[in-house]
Protein backbone atom coordinates (compact mmCIF):
# COMPACT_ATOMS: atom_id res chain seq x y z
CA UNK A 1 0.00 0.00 0.00
CA UNK A 2 1.58 3.13 -1.08
CA UNK A 3 2.26 5.39 1.86
CA UNK A 4 0.35 8.14 2.73
CA UNK A 5 2.72 11.74 3.49
CA UNK A 6 1.54 11.61 7.31
CA UNK A 7 2.35 8.12 7.41
CA UNK A 8 5.57 8.38 5.79
CA UNK A 9 6.68 10.95 8.61
CA UNK A 10 5.75 8.54 11.10
CA UNK A 11 7.41 6.06 9.95
CA UNK A 12 10.33 6.26 12.36
CA UNK A 13 8.71 8.02 15.05
CA UNK A 14 6.76 5.28 16.11
CA UNK A 15 8.93 2.39 15.12
CA UNK A 16 10.94 1.91 17.89
CA UNK A 17 10.57 -0.59 20.76
CA UNK A 18 9.16 2.73 23.12
CA UNK A 19 6.82 3.56 20.88
CA UNK A 20 5.31 0.34 19.88
CA UNK A 21 1.96 1.47 21.53
CA UNK A 22 1.60 4.23 18.87
CA UNK A 23 1.99 2.72 16.34
CA UNK A 24 -0.61 0.00 16.94
CA UNK A 25 -3.50 2.74 18.03
CA UNK A 26 -1.96 4.55 14.79
CA UNK A 27 -2.74 1.24 12.59
CA UNK A 28 -5.71 0.71 14.05
CA UNK A 29 -6.96 4.74 12.37
CA UNK A 30 -5.06 3.89 9.07
CA UNK A 31 -6.84 0.70 8.99
CA UNK A 32 -10.81 1.68 9.88
CA UNK A 33 -10.84 4.74 7.68
CA UNK A 34 -12.41 3.37 4.81
CA UNK A 35 -14.77 0.50 6.45
CA UNK A 36 -15.47 2.14 9.84
CA UNK A 37 -15.21 5.90 9.83
CA UNK A 38 -16.67 6.15 13.37
CA UNK A 39 -13.74 3.98 14.82
CA UNK A 40 -11.15 5.84 12.93
CA UNK A 41 -12.49 9.36 14.48
CA UNK A 42 -12.23 7.93 17.71
CA UNK A 43 -8.99 5.77 17.37
CA UNK A 44 -7.78 9.43 16.18
CA UNK A 45 -8.19 11.23 18.81
CA UNK A 46 -6.69 8.51 20.56
CA UNK A 47 -3.91 8.65 19.17
CA UNK A 48 -3.15 12.14 19.76
CA UNK A 49 -4.05 11.13 23.29
CA UNK A 50 -1.39 8.52 23.64
CA UNK A 51 1.16 10.51 22.27
CA UNK A 52 0.48 13.62 24.58
CA UNK A 53 0.85 10.79 27.11
CA UNK A 54 4.01 9.38 25.43
CA UNK A 55 6.06 13.18 25.66
CA UNK A 56 4.67 13.66 29.34
CA UNK A 57 5.93 10.19 30.56
CA UNK A 58 9.16 10.42 28.77
CA UNK A 59 10.15 14.12 30.13
CA UNK A 60 8.72 13.43 33.79
CA UNK A 61 6.39 15.73 33.82
CA UNK A 62 3.40 14.06 36.01
CA UNK A 63 -0.28 14.22 35.12
CA UNK A 64 -3.75 13.29 36.85
CA UNK A 65 -6.25 11.03 34.78
CA UNK A 66 -8.69 13.41 34.99
CA UNK A 67 -7.10 15.82 32.55
CA UNK A 68 -8.34 15.96 29.18
CA UNK A 69 -6.64 16.05 25.80
CA UNK A 70 -6.45 19.62 25.35
CA UNK A 71 -5.05 19.97 29.33
CA UNK A 72 -2.45 17.74 28.41
CA UNK A 73 -1.72 18.94 25.26
CA UNK A 74 -1.35 22.18 27.02
CA UNK A 75 0.83 20.56 29.72
CA UNK A 76 3.32 19.13 26.31
CA UNK A 77 3.22 22.83 25.14
CA UNK A 78 4.98 23.80 28.09
CA UNK A 79 7.62 21.08 28.64
CA UNK A 80 8.49 21.39 24.78
CA UNK A 81 8.34 25.36 24.92
CA UNK A 82 5.62 25.44 21.91
CA UNK A 83 5.93 28.94 22.44
CA UNK A 84 6.47 32.06 20.34
CA UNK A 85 9.77 33.61 20.02
CA UNK A 86 12.21 35.92 17.76
CA UNK A 87 10.94 37.55 14.92
CA UNK A 88 9.04 34.58 13.74
CA UNK A 89 6.68 35.31 16.81
CA UNK A 90 3.85 36.59 14.60
CA UNK A 91 3.52 33.45 12.52
CA UNK A 92 4.41 31.09 15.37
CA UNK A 93 1.48 32.63 17.69
CA UNK A 94 -1.00 31.74 14.40
CA UNK A 95 0.58 28.31 13.84
CA UNK A 96 0.62 26.83 17.61
CA UNK A 97 -2.89 28.47 18.02
CA UNK A 98 -3.17 26.47 15.22
CA UNK A 99 -2.80 23.03 17.04
CA UNK A 100 -5.13 23.96 19.45
CA UNK A 101 -8.07 24.15 17.14
CA UNK A 102 -7.33 20.64 15.59
CA UNK A 103 -7.13 19.51 19.16
CA UNK A 104 -10.68 20.68 20.13
CA UNK A 105 -12.01 20.18 16.52
CA UNK A 106 -10.75 16.06 16.66
CA UNK A 107 -12.16 16.08 20.73
CA UNK A 108 -15.53 17.15 19.45
CA UNK A 109 -15.72 15.35 15.99
CA UNK A 110 -14.78 12.15 18.07
CA UNK A 111 -17.73 13.08 20.63
CA UNK A 112 -20.45 13.83 17.85
CA UNK A 113 -19.42 10.93 15.13
CA UNK A 114 -17.00 8.60 16.66
CA UNK A 115 -17.87 4.91 18.12
CA UNK A 116 -16.84 6.12 21.64
CA UNK A 117 -20.09 6.80 23.01
CA UNK A 118 -23.37 5.12 21.87
CA UNK A 119 -25.68 6.85 19.27
CA UNK A 120 -28.93 6.32 18.02
CA UNK A 121 -30.59 5.40 14.60
CA UNK A 122 -29.83 8.52 13.55
CA UNK A 123 -26.53 9.36 15.47
CA UNK A 124 -23.87 11.42 12.95
CA UNK A 125 -21.60 9.43 11.08
CA UNK A 126 -18.47 10.71 9.57
CA UNK A 127 -17.40 10.27 5.92
CA UNK A 128 -14.57 8.51 4.71
CA UNK A 129 -13.35 11.87 4.14
CA UNK A 130 -14.05 13.25 7.17
CA UNK A 131 -12.43 10.08 8.81
CA UNK A 132 -9.17 10.39 6.77
CA UNK A 133 -9.14 14.33 7.39
CA UNK A 134 -9.50 13.71 10.91
CA UNK A 135 -6.28 10.61 11.06
CA UNK A 136 -4.33 12.73 8.84
CA UNK A 137 -4.64 15.77 11.13
CA UNK A 138 -3.74 13.86 14.33
CA UNK A 139 -1.28 12.00 12.59
CA UNK A 140 0.73 15.85 11.54
CA UNK A 141 0.28 17.16 15.00
CA UNK A 142 1.76 13.91 16.61
CA UNK A 143 4.81 13.50 14.13
CA UNK A 144 5.30 17.27 15.32
CA UNK A 145 5.28 16.73 18.84
CA UNK A 146 7.18 13.45 18.39
CA UNK A 147 10.03 15.49 16.18
CA UNK A 148 9.90 18.33 19.16
CA UNK A 149 10.54 15.70 22.11
CA UNK A 150 13.82 14.03 20.26
CA UNK A 151 15.23 17.31 19.86
CA UNK A 152 14.07 18.61 23.05
CA UNK A 153 16.02 15.21 24.08
CA UNK A 154 18.70 15.55 22.28
CA UNK A 155 18.94 19.56 23.77
CA UNK A 156 18.62 18.31 27.70
CA UNK A 157 21.33 15.84 27.46
CA UNK A 158 23.76 18.41 26.91
CA UNK A 159 22.67 19.98 30.20
CA UNK A 160 24.15 18.74 33.77
CA UNK A 161 21.94 18.45 37.07
CA UNK A 162 23.21 21.46 38.04
CA UNK A 163 21.98 23.75 35.32
CA UNK A 164 24.93 23.77 33.22
CA UNK A 165 25.32 23.80 29.42
CA UNK A 166 27.78 21.50 27.68
CA UNK A 167 28.94 22.89 24.38
CA UNK A 168 31.48 21.42 22.03
CA UNK A 169 33.63 23.13 19.41
CA UNK A 170 35.62 21.91 16.35
CA UNK A 171 39.27 22.65 17.40
CA UNK A 172 40.28 23.32 13.64
CA UNK A 173 37.45 25.71 13.23
CA UNK A 174 38.33 27.73 16.61
CA UNK A 175 41.77 28.05 15.70
CA UNK A 176 40.52 29.98 12.27
CA UNK A 177 38.56 32.14 14.57
CA UNK A 178 41.07 33.12 17.35
CA UNK A 179 43.66 33.84 14.15
CA UNK A 180 41.83 36.09 12.40
CA UNK A 181 40.57 38.07 15.29
CA UNK A 182 44.07 38.37 17.06
CA UNK A 183 45.46 39.63 13.15
CA UNK A 184 42.55 41.73 12.23
CA UNK A 185 43.12 45.69 12.24
CA UNK A 186 39.74 46.56 13.64
CA UNK A 187 37.06 44.66 15.95
CA UNK A 188 33.49 44.94 16.89
CA UNK A 189 32.28 46.21 19.91
CA UNK A 190 29.62 43.90 21.98
CA UNK A 191 27.13 45.67 24.09
CA UNK A 192 28.98 44.24 27.04
CA UNK A 193 32.02 45.74 26.13
CA UNK A 194 33.40 49.11 27.22
CA UNK A 195 35.76 49.23 24.14
CA UNK A 196 36.47 46.85 21.41
CA UNK A 197 39.04 44.18 21.67
CA UNK A 198 40.24 40.86 20.04
CA UNK A 199 37.43 38.04 20.81
CA UNK A 200 35.93 35.21 20.10
CA UNK A 201 31.67 36.23 20.62
CA UNK A 202 29.76 33.16 21.54
CA UNK A 203 26.52 33.48 19.78
CA UNK A 204 23.01 32.35 20.12
CA UNK A 205 20.47 33.50 17.73
CA UNK A 206 20.12 30.55 14.80
CA UNK A 207 22.19 27.94 15.92
CA UNK A 208 24.78 28.37 18.95
CA UNK A 209 28.27 29.30 17.53
CA UNK A 210 31.53 30.86 18.15
CA UNK A 211 32.47 33.75 15.61
CA UNK A 212 35.45 36.00 15.50
CA UNK A 213 34.76 39.92 16.06
CA UNK A 214 37.84 40.85 13.69
CA UNK A 215 37.31 43.28 10.87
CA UNK A 216 37.11 43.12 8.23
CA UNK A 217 34.86 40.11 8.93
CA UNK A 218 35.77 35.99 7.90
CA UNK A 219 33.03 35.02 5.44
CA UNK A 220 32.11 31.25 5.35
CA UNK A 221 33.95 31.35 1.99
CA UNK A 222 37.39 31.42 4.04
CA UNK A 223 38.01 35.06 2.55
CA UNK A 224 38.11 38.46 4.31
CA UNK A 225 34.84 40.37 3.55
CA UNK A 226 35.08 43.33 0.58
CA UNK A 227 32.81 46.42 0.96
CA UNK A 228 29.66 46.28 -1.50
CA UNK A 229 30.84 42.68 -2.92
CA UNK A 230 30.49 40.44 0.48
CA UNK A 231 28.54 42.56 2.63
CA UNK A 232 25.46 40.44 4.30
CA UNK A 233 27.21 37.40 3.26
CA UNK A 234 27.28 34.28 5.68
CA UNK A 235 30.22 34.66 8.34
CA UNK A 236 32.64 32.13 9.42
CA UNK A 237 31.36 30.47 12.30
CA UNK A 238 31.95 27.56 14.04
CA UNK A 239 28.63 25.89 15.69
CA UNK A 240 28.61 24.00 18.62
CA UNK A 241 28.00 20.47 18.24
CA UNK A 242 24.57 19.65 17.35
CA UNK A 243 23.74 23.61 17.28
CA UNK A 244 23.75 23.91 13.80
CA UNK A 245 20.76 25.19 11.57
CA UNK A 246 20.74 21.55 9.72
CA UNK A 247 21.41 19.30 12.96
CA UNK A 248 20.29 17.12 15.21
CA UNK A 249 18.67 19.80 17.15
CA UNK A 250 16.37 21.89 15.81
CA UNK A 251 15.01 23.96 19.13
CA UNK A 252 18.02 24.78 21.82
CA UNK A 253 15.80 26.72 23.86
CA UNK A 254 16.76 24.20 26.96
CA UNK A 255 20.28 25.25 26.21
CA UNK A 256 19.76 29.17 25.51
CA UNK A 257 17.56 28.67 29.35
CA UNK A 258 20.00 27.49 31.03
CA UNK A 259 22.76 30.30 29.36
CA UNK A 260 20.41 33.80 29.41
CA UNK A 261 16.67 32.65 30.38
CA UNK A 262 15.48 31.75 27.16
CA UNK A 263 16.67 35.30 25.14
CA UNK A 264 18.63 35.43 22.06
CA UNK A 265 22.42 36.67 23.24
CA UNK A 266 26.35 37.61 22.18
CA UNK A 267 28.88 37.06 25.29
CA UNK A 268 33.02 38.09 24.17
CA UNK A 269 35.00 35.16 25.35
CA UNK A 270 38.82 36.41 26.43
CA UNK A 271 41.56 35.16 23.17
CA UNK A 272 43.80 34.21 25.85
CA UNK A 273 41.52 31.69 27.58
CA UNK A 274 40.38 30.15 23.58
CA UNK A 275 44.40 29.77 23.23
CA UNK A 276 44.92 27.92 26.11
CA UNK A 277 42.50 25.44 25.70
CA UNK A 278 43.23 25.04 22.25
CA UNK A 279 46.61 24.46 22.72
CA UNK A 280 45.84 21.56 25.20
CA UNK A 281 42.94 20.27 23.33
CA UNK A 282 42.84 17.15 21.17
CA UNK A 283 40.06 17.59 18.63
CA UNK A 284 37.60 19.95 20.36
CA UNK A 285 37.13 23.15 23.10
CA UNK A 286 34.16 22.63 26.19
CA UNK A 287 32.18 26.02 26.92
CA UNK A 288 30.96 24.95 30.26
CA UNK A 289 28.39 28.30 30.73
CA UNK A 290 25.33 28.77 33.04
CA UNK A 291 23.05 31.89 34.26
CA UNK A 292 26.07 33.91 35.39
CA UNK A 293 29.35 31.60 34.96
CA UNK A 294 31.00 30.41 32.26
CA UNK A 295 34.64 28.59 31.53
CA UNK A 296 36.49 27.05 29.00
CA UNK A 297 37.91 23.42 28.88
CA UNK A 298 40.03 21.11 26.43
CA UNK A 299 38.44 17.89 25.95
CA UNK A 300 41.41 16.41 27.14
CA UNK A 301 40.89 17.98 30.48
CA UNK A 302 37.16 18.16 30.63
CA UNK A 303 36.27 15.08 32.54
CA UNK A 304 38.94 15.55 35.19
CA UNK A 305 36.80 19.11 35.82
CA UNK A 306 33.63 17.99 35.37
CA UNK A 307 33.19 17.25 39.33
CA UNK A 308 34.00 21.21 39.52
CA UNK A 309 31.21 22.67 37.04
CA UNK A 310 29.23 24.10 39.91
CA UNK A 311 32.09 26.32 41.28
CA UNK A 312 32.66 28.13 37.70
CA UNK A 313 34.64 31.59 37.60
CA UNK A 314 32.13 34.38 37.04
CA UNK A 315 31.63 35.56 33.78
CA UNK A 316 32.55 39.31 32.72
Amino acid sequence: MKLRPVEFSLVDKVGSKAREHLDQIWMKALTRIEADPDGAVTAARSFLEATCKHVLDVTGVTYGQNLDLLQQFRRVSDELKLTATSEMSRIEKQFYSGTYSVIQALTELRNHAGDAHGKGQLGARPSSAQAELAVNLAGGLATFLLRKLDSHLVATKRLTSDGNAILRFDKAMVWRLVDHAQNSPRHMKAMSQRRATPSIWLVADAGIYLMSNGLPALMATGRLEQEGKTKNKPRLVAHAEGCGPFDEIDDWSPIQIAMSGGDDFCEPLPIRDMRNALEAARAQIVVVSNLTHYRIHPDTHFDDTAAELGTETDAP
